[in-house]
């Protein structure tokens, strides 16, 4: 199954370092988004905790690893 069926179209913004849905540590994951892909954000040292939306069905192996 493809990525692109799981993961909110803003997904990539916020990988390349959006202010739009990280402030101060805190990543918000957008409504809407059912999954998040694989290794999506590891290795960000700047995430320290992220807010998921309602409805979310999965979180891909090392999607947060190292943050």
């Amino acid at each position: 199954m493809s990525r692109e069926i799981f993961s909110h179209p803003s997904l990539m913004r916020i990988r390349r370092k959006s202010s739009r849905f990280l402030e101060d540590g805190v990543l918000r994951i957008p409504e809407g988004t059912a999954a998040i892909p694989e290794c999506m954000y590891r290795n960000r040292l700047d995430i320290w905790r992220a807010v998921l939306p309602d409805g979310m069905t999965a979180i891909g192996p090392f999607a947060f690893a190292v943050c």
